[in-house]
């Protein structure tokens, strides 16, 4: 359960050529070179790229260099405070400005690191170095560059706001960040001036950025919450302007969560005995951006100048650097965060500074409200006919339901509200009307087969009829308007960075590269389809020529670029071939479209047919796998060949149509088990639901049937409840792997089971969801869709198939510091091998935070990690997958039986669904409660159940584990929490809020405790030569007991606002048999 981070950043400053990065301080040498354990840092916290400050001629140099050998940017210039540099230069000042305008030709000639001209500027506080009128004159000759090679300004002032401002102005500089002159505008780094200062530097176009330095003071917060956030950007000035003690923004540090704070601003040692791996204390690092990052946005809440409200979704650390593109500023939405994983090399797959576009949410939402959700329910249950016009006006009105996203889990806050005008029940309103409604389309074949095609362009889920159709949809629907704004953002970022470059990932391929080019092409292709500018077709031929190995860089080996012994790779990388082919089809010239059909041919359907013909890399095809492994391949080589069908004269594309479509309806649909469960985890339905729906949607606007890719697994639509169900309030009951960099997998498939299964909830779920935005939702999604999705949806719900039974229980669904707990009681086999032995685990949400979690993925390099489930497998010698690794019992310090094969025993609910007010009134009665057999799972017990119950309208939770043992057991439970123990009392502290355990009528003997989340010296043995992952800031909270006999009933109690210790309740004890909705009262 260690902390992910969920945010991207760029740190727009950094002196990486400062020699305190490779162990040299003063002149002298103190510890080993650590840049590249820094770099692992920087990445770990999720910094996708930096620029390197040049600071003088020599700098500047060394700068572009270290960009271009790890995929950063730099800028070139000279620093205030070295300003006579240009008056010692062997050629004078005029020979060094000139040998500053050559670095940068020959850079723009090449690799095109430079990002900006800087650091240039005044600084009046260090005169001992320059003079005032040398820095002036030297400041002055630069802004010349900026304007001769149209790049921004890295700009520095110091003490001299006023002759620095009347230089700029001077300069060309005053107004629209010089883009008269041929400027593009800048930024004035590391900001330490007033409110006013900035209200001027951002009325004469510029950026403001803020680091450590920036913050020290109440003053200078005030002056940082003045900067809007679209002009606002981020940096650290490492190894420089730390965040201290004695500054003012400790205040907001202090409320940082400690798994986040382990990321940012891990433990360090001084130099003289540096430990390799750590930070170097006094050394600040890009790692250290996101406590920037926390208190440029906390400063603006304090300060009141900042009504959130007000922002939607809008960009935190918006960039200039490529601003001059002319839908820069359409963008206010933001980037799908990605998962680091580990065995990525750093830097390989980043390009230039990606903006944060996440704002920090305020909690909204309360515990207890003043609605009765039942009257709310009959409230709302108007006639959608006659209601259309009155919805669609209100939709407008409305607009968005979230208000924001909260920064740390992503996840959307609605606004505390009874006005339920618009949260009527779910429904598509009845109309025609072009301004709502996609037309008809016009393809209708009367006997549709996968290898008879439309004749029009495009096929692949975007006809023709709907491009014509979609401009005055977007503006008519906030949602689609806002994604579209988002997909334009994206586009530009990526656009102005270089093609995706080849990196083998060990034995998790190229599949990383092969779905970020594929979402790069997606984009481009319809930015072009809705602009007609050619410059996008240019674009994603670039990354099509550099996939193919046609580039200026080596792509893989000239046999199997593609990778397809890793068939994934493969899928991915032919779907984005096949996407740009059909796209841009009148765009390409016959020479272009042979080559695209040509490579995909060779690096792609090829191997398909090999795979699915004669078993050659083709195992995802087999029977017995029913998982994301079958729905993305047969999915990716379906759009490949759909795409080029009619065109392709090798018959590949014919005959793949006739084995992918029969494969996956017999396969892939069949990953969802009769309740709606993904077989594999709750993370893989992403992949999985991703790869199915490109493909069915694919086959339906190619060919004008699903070919029962909808409907030959009756149970398959339940799917989406089940991806609604196991998200929780903080983030999804993440049990087992979480795979890979998601990319192109989004929840988006929840958009298209709306439409096709009439389902709104689904698609009213994931349109406010932070994936929402990506070119599918623009077509998949129905503007007819009306209501809340939480309107009339219950808050309880048993997953009952015997794979994988499990609950979901909750106080709100609108609410962020609801309550709710999940647990898991399904079998140990039968997962694709991602699941880990964990019968009886559970995950716990409440007050905005989460309690008991789950420590996720091991690394997938690991030796032997994928190998097999049976009970000798290596996968169980690592902690993340082990029984210890889990919240659960452990018996005998062992694990599981993989053959467990526990049953549910009693569920029931009081059924207490959800009105149309985001404030829920939870009714007196309200409950829930949930018990498994879990007896199986485990070697040396005679019987075990564990039962879990939502008590005291739904504020409290009891887990209780009734258990007879012959051997001794350990409860356990991880948490990101600090943990105080007193007697039978835990008291648990995380991000403000505190969570009280108590362990009711403890047995006799029982021994409570804390424990590392680590392995011990008794655990089996790792495969030779590999290491296990550490799992910092994640404490286990352990209970004892000897062999027995025992019923352990252990309290949660969230010490909710409001709430005095007389508002909890403690249970009587009542035996699991004879749990029901009364027996507690």
């Amino acid at each position: 359960m260690h902390r992910q981070v969920n945010l991207f950043y760029e740190d727009i400053g950094v002196n990486l050529t400062d020699p305190v990065f490779r162990g040299v301080y003063h002149g002298r040498k103190k510890h080993d070179d650590d840049f590249d354990l820094m770099l692992q840092r920087v990445k770990t916290a999720g910094v996708r790229s930096v620029m390197i400050t040049g600071g003088s001629l020599r700098e500047s140099q060394e700068a572009l260099n270290v960009a271009e050998k790890y995929g950063f940017y730099a800028t070139v210039g000279c620093h205030p405070t070295r300003s006579s540099e240009f008056d010692k230069f062997d050629s004078g000042p005029e020979g060094y400005l000139a040998a500053l305008d050559e670095v940068i030709s020959l850079d723009l000639q090449g690799p095109r690191k430079i990002a900006a001209v800087g650091e240039c500027g005044l600084d009046y506080d260090r005169l001992h170095f320059a003079s005032q009128e040398v820095q002036r004159k030297h400041f002055k000759s630069q802004l010349s560059l900026a304007r001769k090679y149209h790049l921004p300004l890295f700009l520095h002032s110091r003490a001299a706001h006023g002759d620095f401002v009347n230089i700029l102005h001077e300069g060309g500089f005053g107004t629209d960040g010089g883009r008269s002159v041929g400027g593009k505008g800048g930024v004035v780094h590391s900001f330490t001036g007033t409110g006013a200062e900035v209200e001027e530097l951002i009325d004469m176009g510029f950026h403001v950025s803020v680091n450590g330095c920036s913050l020290k003071t109440e003053e200078s917060l005030k002056a940082a919450s003045a900067i809007p956030l679209d002009k606002l950007m981020l940096e650290t000035d490492a190894p420089w302007c730390s965040m201290a003690s004695t500054h003012a923004s400790k205040r907001h540090l202090d409320l940082m969560p400690a798994g986040l704070r382990e990321v940012y601003f891990p433990p360090a040692t001084k130099p003289e005995s540096h430990v390799p791996g750590r930070p170097v204390k006094g050394r600040n690092e890009p790692c250290a951006i996101g406590g920037d990052f926390k208190n440029a946005m906390a400063s603006s809440f304090d300060s009141g100048q900042r009504p959130l409200t007000h922002v939607r979704y809008q960009s935190a650390n918006s960039n200039p650097y490529g601003s001059g593109d002319p839908y820069y500023n359409q963008s206010s939405g933001f980037l799908p965060p990605q998962k680091p994983k580990k065995g990525v090399s750093p830097w390989i797959k980043f390009g230039i500074p990606v903006a944060i576009l996440v704002i920090v949410g305020v909690v909204v939402g309360a515990v207890v409200g003043t609605r009765n959700n039942d009257d709310d329910n009959k409230a709302s249950s108007n006639d959608p006919s006659a209601a259309a016009s009155s919805v669609v006006s209100a939709k407008s009105e409305v607009g968005r339901f979230a208000v924001q996203t909260d920064s740390e889990f992503m996840m959307p806050i609605y606004p505390s509200t009874t006005n339920t005008a618009v949260f009527t029940t779910p429904t598509f309103v009845e109309t025609t009307d072009s301004n709502v409604a996609w037309p008809e389309d016009p393809f209708q074949p009367s006997n549709p087969s996968p290898t008879d095609v439309r004749t029009d362009r495009p096929r692949l889920i975007a006809p023709q009829y709907k491009w014509e159709a979609l401009p005055n949809l977007i503006a008519n629907d906030p949602y689609l308007s806002g994604w579209n704004q988002t997909i334009f953002g994206n586009a530009t970022e990526w656009k102005n960075m270089d093609p995706v470059p080849y990196f083998m990932d060990g034995d998790s391929g190229i599949l990383d590269v092969c779905r970020e080019v594929k979402e790069r092409v997606k984009v481009f292709a319809y930015v072009y389809r809705m602009t007609n500018d050619s410059s996008w077709v240019d674009r994603t031929w670039l990354e099509l020529q550099n996939a193919a190995g046609n580039g200026s860089t080596t792509w893989g080996p000239d046999e199997d670029k593609w990778n397809s012994a890793h068939f994934l790779d493969t899928a991915e990388m032919s779907a984005a071939f096949g996407i740009a082919y059909d796209w841009l089809y009148d765009m390409w010239n016959d020479s272009q479209k042979e080559q695209i059909r040509s490579t995909l041919n060779q690096y792609g359907l090829s191997l398909g047919v090999a795979a699915l013909t004669q078993g050659t890399n083709g195992w995802w095809a087999n029977a017995d796998i029913k998982g994301n492994w079958n729905c993305v391949c047969n999915g990716g080589l379906t759009l490949a060949s759909l795409a080029i069908l009619g065109d392709d004269t090798t018959g590949n594309a014919q005959q793949l149509l006739t084995l992918t479509v029969p494969n996956a309806k017999e396969n892939c649909v069949f990953a969802v088990s009769d309740d709606g469960t993904w077989a594999e985890t709750a993370n893989y339905w992403y992949f999985g639901t991703t790869g199915w729906a490109e493909m069915t949607s694919a086959l339906i606007s190619a060919t004008g049937s699903d070919h029962g890719m909808l409907t030959n697994n009756p149970n398959f639509n339940q799917t989406g409840l089940f991806h609604m169900f196991v998200t929780g309030q903080t983030s999804l009951f993440n049990y087992g792997d979480h795979g890979p960099n998601k990319y192109t997998a989004t929840a988006n498939s929840l958009i298209f089971m709306a439409d096709q299964f009439k389902t709104p909830a689904y698609g009213l779920f994931q349109r406010d969801m932070p994936d929402a935005a990506e070119p599918w939702s623009m077509f998949w999604y129905d503007p007819t869709i009306s209501g809340a999705f939480w309107n009339g949806m219950p808050l309880d719900n048993s997953f009952e198939n015997h794979t994988d039974q499990w609950v979901s229980m909750r106080s709100s669904w609108t609410d962020r510091d609801a309550l709710y707990v999940a647990m898991k009681a399904g079998m140990n086999q039968g997962h694709q091998t991602h699941n880990d032995l964990d019968v009886g685990d559970f995950v716990l949400d409440a007050l905005g935070t989460r309690w008991a979690g789950e420590l996720g993925s091991g690394d997938y390099l690991s030796l032997n990690y994928f190998s097999n489930d049976t009970q000798e497998s290596d996968r169980w010698r690592y902690y993340r997958k082990m029984t210890i690794g889990q919240n659960c019992i452990v018996v005998n310090h062992e694990n599981q039986n993989v053959a467990a094969a526990p049953s549910i025993t009693n569920y029931g609910s009081s059924g207490t669904v959800q009105g149309s007010s985001t404030v829920i009134d939870i009714p007196d009665d309200s409950t829930a409660f949930w018990v498994a057999d879990l007896a199986s799972a485990y070697f040396d017990v005679t019987s075990y159940s564990r039962g879990v119950r939502l008590l005291n309208k739904r504020r409290q939770v009891l887990i209780q584990d009734e258990i007879d043992t012959s051997q001794a057991l350990q409860w356990r439970m991880h948490t990101n929490a600090s943990v105080q123990i007193d007697g039978t009392q835990i008291t648990l502290t995380l991000d403000g809020q505190t969570l009280i355990m108590q362990v009711l009528n403890a047995p006799s003997g029982i021994s409570i405790d804390t424990a590392e989340a680590a392995r011990t010296s008794s655990d089996p043995a790792l495969p030779e030569g590999q290491s296990d992952q550490s799992n910092p800031e994640v404490t286990v909270v352990t209970m004892d007991l000897p062999a027995g006999s025992y019923t352990l009933e252990v309290l949660f109690n969230p010490q909710w606002s409001g709430m005095s210790s007389s508002d909890f309740v403690s249970p009587s004890s009542v035996a699991l048999s004879d749990w029901s909705l009364t027996s507690h009262g």
